[in-house]
């Protein structure tokens, strides 16, 4: 597990990674002075394959989403990589070294946790991008084969991850 641990004005200071076995953090990662960063983190989880941590908040400085991204491979003191999408910051799932975030294009892009580099998009069959307004949320099942997408354009995609296709467009919700 992690947490984030607050100095003594509430502010999110480092990311403590958790060993619940012994109930003790194994490893801190100090958070690093980001411009923008005037919150909290509003995003933390854990890759599926245990190797990276992502923490996540929207950046006031920016007006995007910023990630942090921590490999626990590296060594100790290894400062994050980050990266930054046009994207509510909750809309990004981690899978096994990379992730999928939601734009508020409309987008969904595959990106490399290791390099912060977007690797490809997920379209629509025919090439356009995945909703026709901002994604709102996103989730990805345990197994990794399936993938939800919900935009502001009041669809839910349910899409294949195998192949990256579209398999259902549920039609018919009128809130965000």
């Amino acid at each position: 597990a992690v947490i984030a641990s607050l100095d003594s004005a509430g502010k999110a200071s480092n990311l403590l990674v958790w060993d619940i076995g012994s109930n003790q953090a194994s490893r801190t990662l100090p958070l690093p002075p980001v411009p923008g960063l005037t919150d909290v983190i509003t995003y933390l989880r854990v890759s599926r394959e245990d190797q990276y941590v992502v923490a996540g908040f929207p950046n006031s400085a920016s007006g995007m989403a910023t990630y942090l991204v921590y490999d626990l491979g590296a060594p100790v003191g290894s400062p994050p990589l980050q990266v930054d999408f046009d994207a509510v910051v909750h809309c990004t799932e981690l899978g096994a070294g990379e992730a999928v975030t939601g734009t508020a294009k409309g987008e969904l892009l595959v990106w490399a946790l290791a390099t912060g580099q977007v690797e490809r998009p997920i379209c629509l069959q025919g090439g356009g991008p995945a909703h026709q307004s901002a994604i709102k949320a996103v989730s990805w099942s345990a197994d990794g084969r399936v993938f939800a997408s919900g935009g502001a354009d009041f669809v839910v995609h349910v899409w294949d991850m195998t192949s990256e296709t579209l398999t259902f467009a549920l039609e018919g919700h009128t809130d965000d």
